[in-house]
């Protein structure tokens, strides 16, 4: 969908170009399923502030992967927030999920009934936007918007706090 908006695919150095440590840099990158991960993850390492993931759908296995980069992230004082649609099943993979994000010091807010989005804010600053829940491993043709935009960071943010419906 976004290559149809003109974004190309990003890839190896260029991933990094946008990022925390320069946040005078504007611009922004689509990122694949194949190369998701390992960027988020380095995100996640380096950011120094907050977090914020919200997610449509969570896997256990990527949990368990992040485990310890989110529990990192939390005893070096960011602020972990996770938003989570509630699954119509709630099995217990869904407790153990709910579980290990508690464990790691995440606050954790369950959405019962609306919209949720596929998105991550970190340092009120960095952006991730698209069709890879960052709690599950991305799928065959997921890809994200990796940008750098206080202004996105912050409507994304006040919408959360306030339950405002969201249409990026």
């Amino acid at each position: 969908e976004y290559k149809k908006l003109g974004y190309e695919m990003a890839k190896g150095a260029d991933l990094l170009l946008v990022g925390l440590k320069d946040e005078s840099h504007e611009g922004g990158h689509l990122v694949s399923n194949s190369e998701f991960s390992g960027v988020f993850d380095t995100d996640l390492r380096e950011c120094s502030k907050s977090v914020l993931i919200s997610c449509t759908w969570v896997k256990i296995s990527r949990v368990r992967w992040l485990k310890d980069a989110l529990r990192d992230a939390v005893n070096r004082g960011v602020a972990v927030s996770v938003i989570i649609k509630q699954p119509s099943a709630q099995g217990t993979e869904w407790h153990a999920v709910l579980g290990i994000l508690k464990d790691a010091g995440c606050s954790v807010e369950v959405i019962t009934d609306g919209a949720v989005l596929d998105y991550a804010v970190f340092d009120d600053t960095l952006v991730w936007y698209g069709t890879i829940s960052a709690l599950a491993f991305a799928r065959k043709g997921d890809c994200a918007l990796r940008f750098a935009s206080r202004e996105v960071a912050a409507t994304l943010l006040k919408a959360q706090e306030t339950g405002t419906a969201l249409s990026l």
